[in-house]
């Protein structure tokens, strides 16, 4: 420094621009080169010659002869194009402090505010390293930049790029190729990868990878501390404790958390039909475009809006509850918890443990249906269906509803209540609140049915191997049973008691009426009026007294029994017997059109209608015969030592 140096210009000219720059030196194998005040514009190509361009001003350097280059730019914002060789370059990028080291040469560059570097071949590598403020990130297999106050370094044909961030609100955008592209996300880097590129952000508080082209798969891994998923459309976005990576437009998306307990997953439909499987293990939706699978959430939530989308819940190794409602569902079991909401068709599934299903109705009109490892509840836009469960309970808030069961191959008991019913076997348990109409059916086997009465007025109606039992507000039914009961305890309720095809037994007491035949039991309890009908088959009636007074009228094609608090009716018999016991007895026996005979014995009286029907009194106290409706009736008449009395156009 301090010398002095003259300049002599000749020549005719008289235009002449002279600029005369001290700028760069060179000796010992190593270029320096410095700044100025200003604005100072540099670039530098490595190759078979360095070749260095100092404010336009061109430099050649042979590398034989130099292999280190320092760049130290001034207090202005400098700007400086460096360029790589074939072989293969590293390149760190600091504010200010630049390095790029090849084969046989190095680069340092300093106080240069704006960096570019173009890879020309082979594997180079670059670092980025960001300020104490905010730096954004942005990668894509072309070219890879990090800008924030005051800087901007970018590289360019670099196969791989790494971005560290430390302080300050730091962003990553990672783009994808034109090809089929793999991008993982970490709670503390991100990274995307092509067939020809790696790009990996480390400590950002915020990413973003898009995908464009080919077939991409994103993986995003949680932290060790509660993670949120939040699942949309286009984009999936984790959320860990300081960090929130988004990805946007994969194909097939995985999110993989390690089970806290506080992780949770939201999960949301597109605008067409949507497919979700939710697991303990992992929840998937399915699009026409995409898939997302998110494993090991111990909180799942699914939300459905448009389109017509389904959800189906399966179950863990444990003991599981499935609340099914028409416009939700939650699966509840050992560390998971599965819930989906505006879903067209829900579905839950079991497998093992012992699993319990409560299905729940809207206000509205909906229509229920249950067999042994299956049940639905249907609604007017919305299904929710449980299989496999060990106990279902299904709830009815009233309105139109009705209740269809079906039983197993096993043995089961239908239980009708007014306000429930449960059919419950060996192998299942269906329970039914609430429902006003609810029909079981059976599919055959030892299988039983019993009804019982509401405060009010019923009836029980059985017939064959079907019955029911109806009352205010209520209607309860049962086909295919072949024991059928009917349960009276309050109120003023009636028993209508059917016949089947065959021949029939029916029996009558003051508090029970029992239909027998073809293999089929029905019976009604303690009602306080029974009516039994034969309607084909050659039937026979036998009709007990209670201990009182009772009294009984026979007529052509009927018999009543009655006593204190109770009468039992038979309708249509071939063969009627009836039976006194205590109390005082008596019997009133009316003839039909045709021509009837009517015979006194010891035990009572024997009345033969002209069609051959059949009544048979026993041991009553008082007989009264009337012959009042035609026919030519004859009365055979012996000694006995019960009152017995004739009325009417007897021929005795």
């Amino acid at each position: 420094s301090g010398e002095t140096f003259f300049l002599k210009l000749s020549g005719d000219q008289s235009a002449i621009d002279l600029r005369i720059l001290n700028l760069v030196a060179a000796s010992d194998g190593k270029v320096t080169t410095g700044g100025t005040d200003g604005v100072d514009l540099y670039s530098l190509l490595n190759g078979p010659y360095h070749r260095l361009v100092v404010h336009d001003i061109d430099y050649r350097f042979d590398t034989n002869q130099y292999s280190q280059f320092q760049i130290d730019g001034g207090p202005a914002a400098d700007t400086i194009w460096l360029g790589g060789t074939s072989g293969a370059e590293t390149v760190d990028l600091r504010v200010g402090d630049t390095q790029v080291t090849g084969s046989g040469f190095s680069v340092q560059v300093d106080q240069v505010e704006d960096v570019t570097f173009v890879g020309r071949g082979g594997a180079d590598e670059a670092t980025f390293y960001d300020t104490a403020g905010s730096d954004t990130f942005t990668s894509d297999p072309a070219w890879s930049k990090l800008l924030g106050n005051g800087y901007y370094h970018i590289v360019r044909a670099v196969p791989t790029v790494t971005a560290q961030t430390s302080t300050g609100y730091d962003q990553a955008f990672m783009r994808d190729s034109a090809g089929d592209d793999t991008y993982e996300t970490y709670p503390d880097r991100v990274i995307m990868t092509s067939a020809t590129h790696t790009a990996t952000a480390f400590g950002f508080d915020r990413s973003s990878g898009v995908a464009t082209d080919g077939y991409d798969l994103v993986t995003s891994y949680d932290s060790a501390e509660n993670d949120r998923l939040l699942s949309r459309d286009d984009r999936i976005i984790m959320t860990n404790p300081g960090h929130t990576h988004v990805s946007i437009d994969f194909e097939m998306n995985q999110v993989i958390a390690t089970g806290h307990p506080l992780d949770v997953a939201y999960l949301f439909d597109s605008d067409g039909d949507d497919q979700v499987e939710a697991r303990p293990e992992s929840t998937s939706v399915t699009r026409a475009d995409r898939q997302m699978v998110a494993h090991g959430f111990a909180q799942t939530y699914a939300y459905a809006s448009t389109g017509y989308d389904t959800i189906e819940y399966h179950d863990t190794a444990g003991n599981n509850d499935y609340n099914g409602f028409l416009d939700r569902a939650v699966m509840k079991g050992d560390g998971i918890f599965l819930w989906g909401r505006g879903f067209d068709q829900m579905t839950g599934i079991f497998s093992d443990g012992t699993d319990r299903a409560l299905m729940f109705d809207t206000d509205g009109t909906e229509q229920y249906t249950s067999s042994g490892t299956e049940s639905t509840m249907t609604g007017a836009s919305s299904a929710n269906r449980v299989i496999g469960y060990d106990t279902v309970y299904a709830f009815s808030q009233g309105g139109g509803d009705t209740a269809t069961l079906y039983d197993t191959a096993d043995q089961e008991t239908f239980r009708a209540y007014p306000d429930r019913a449960i059919l419950q076997g060996d192998s299942m348990f269906s329970w039914l609140g609430g429902f006003p109409d609810v029909t079981a059916h059976s599919s055959g086997g030892d299988d039983w049915a019993r009804f019982y009465d509401s405060a009010g007025d019923d009836t029980f109606r059985s017939e064959a191997a079907s019955a029911q039992m109806t009352g205010n507000g209520f209607l309860s039914r049962a086909f295919g049973f072949l024991n059928n009961s009917g349960y009276s305890n309050n109120g003023n309720d009636t028993a209508l008691m059917y016949d089947t095809p065959g021949n029939d037994l029916y029996r009558t007491y003051p508090t029970e009426a029992i239909m027998t035949g073809s293999g089929i039991t029905n019976v009604a309890y303690r009602f306080g009026q029974t009516h039994g009908y034969s309607t084909a088959g050659a039937d026979s009636s036998r009709l007990f007294d209670s201990p009182g007074n009772d009294n009984l009228f026979t007529y052509a094609d009927r018999a009543t029994l009655s006593g204190n608090g109770w009468s039992n009716e038979v309708n249509q018999f071939a063969n009627n017997t009836v039976y006194g016991s205590g109390g005082f007895d008596q019997a009133t026996m009316e003839d039909s059109a045709g021509d009837d005979t009517i015979k006194t014995r010891s035990i009572g009286p024997r009345l033969v209608q002209g069609d051959g029907t059949v009544f048979d009194v026993r041991t009553f106290d008082r007989i009264l015969a009337r012959s009042v409706n035609g026919g030519e009736d004859v009365a055979e008449l012996f000694d006995v030592d019960y009152e017995f009395e004739l009325e009417g156009d007897w021929n005795s």
